[in-house]
């Protein structure tokens, strides 16, 4: 009685026969896609929330422009000056400033009446 010291593996892999299995199922792998996605979507439109909300922060500041004439830095240079954060906040709900915006053409073309 002799045994085999080196056991063989029969592992190979029949890609021919993976794609023939899931051609005869592409039916049933179709219909269940596209339910999911159906699902899905009447979910998302119709069960969810539509809540959206957007942040933006104006910084309204007037840079300091300074004309040099010195030999090795000639011309004009521009240095911005950062704002009051106390009266950004004042100044951004302002209501002349915020009656000014929704009066703007651009503004009212772009989110209507």
């Amino acid at each position: 009685m002799t045994t085999d010291p080196s056991p063989t593996y029969d592992d190979e892999i029949d890609l021919r026969g993976i794609a023939l299995t899931l051609w005869k199922g592409r039916t049933v792998i179709l219909i269940v896609t596209l339910a999911a996605a159906v699902v899905a979507f009447a979910y998302s439109f119709w069960l969810v929330p539509h809540k959206y909300q957007a942040t933006t922060y104006v910084f309204i500041g007037q840079p300091s422009v300074e004309f040099s004439k010195s030999q090795i830095d000639s011309g004009l240079t521009v240095a911005p000056t950062l704002p009051d954060l106390a009266a950004v906040v004042k100044l951004s709900t302002a209501p002349a400033l915020v009656n000014s915006v929704l009066k703007d053409p651009v503004v009212v073309a772009a989110i209507g009446n």
